[in-house]
């Protein structure tokens, strides 16, 4: 199972989308916490908050249903997004679970 330190050294340095598809993947499969992703979105370092944020997308949008019980606290934390490339991670998320033929906000 990957640890968040593990995860963390993994994006510490510069990520492509190859690896964004990849450790996205082994997170769904290991079942990691996407409450504990959602928190590394939070580092204090931007590029670690920024790739966490990513990777956040790319599962929630992948399997949106997985993480319904999931939502309410992505949907808390929003306020306290403060870096602008991880606004647009959460607002791509948001789009899609507003959207017009989405079965998340019926």
């Amino acid at each position: 199972m990957i640890t968040r330190d593990e995860l963390i050294k993994q994006i510490t340095g510069t990520i492509g989308k190859t690896k964004v598809l990849t450790l996205s993947r082994i997170l769904d499969e290991e079942k990691f916490a996407l409450r504990d992703l959602a928190d590394l979105t939070f580092n204090t370092d931007r590029d670690i908050a920024f790739r966490s944020a990513w990777i956040l997308e790319n599962m929630f949008l992948k399997e949106p249903a997985r993480y319904e019980a999931d939502l309410e606290y992505l949907l808390s934390r929003i306020k306290d997004v403060k870096h602008e490339s991880c606004k647009r991670h959460y607002a791509k998320i948001l789009m899609h679970i507003t959207a017009k033929k989405s079965t998340h906000c019926n």
